[in-house]
């Protein structure tokens, strides 16, 4: 996302040097810690703060503000909701093999069911049901 000034109101100018850096830090950061966390909360967290970003930015395009977005609103809400449940799969994953067993059935349903609606939910609801049978039988 790029922001360009030209025939802007000066508070759509000011939010934009003011508003939009900080926001789109955080936006960078939660996509960063979501890539790496191990912690369903933290992913749960971070996903809501990439989720209001691009709310927020593509709410500012609409009012008029000269901000360049590389992908459109749709696109843009496919593609979240599918990077959300790949890292679901993967912390599912270090989940079954790290965290207690008396607390590691909770937590896997706990990420199957904040699966979002996406290309990929089925097959990766699959993927963590087999990781809660495998608990279930161990």
């Amino acid at each position: 996302m790029n922001v360009f000034q030209n025939n802007m109101t000066p508070l759509q100018v000011a939010t934009l040097k003011i508003e939009y850096p900080r926001r789109r830090q955080i936006f960078d950061e939660s996509v960063s810690i979501i890539q790496k966390t191990n912690t369903p909360d933290v992913l749960f967290r971070r996903y809501d703060e990439v989720c209001s970003f691009v709310q927020w930015a593509f709410q500012l395009k609409k009012e008029g503000c000269a901000i360049t977005i590389d992908e459109s609103e749709e696109q843009m809400k496919a593609k979240l909701p599918a990077f959300y449940n790949f890292h679901c799969v993967r912390i599912a994953n270090y989940v079954a093999v790290h965290s207690l067993k008396t607390k590691r059935f909770q937590i896997l349903r706990e990420l199957q069911d904040s699966l979002k609606d996406a290309a990929n939910k089925e097959g990766t609801f699959i993927e963590i049901a087999q990781l809660i049978n495998k608990t279930i039988l161990e």
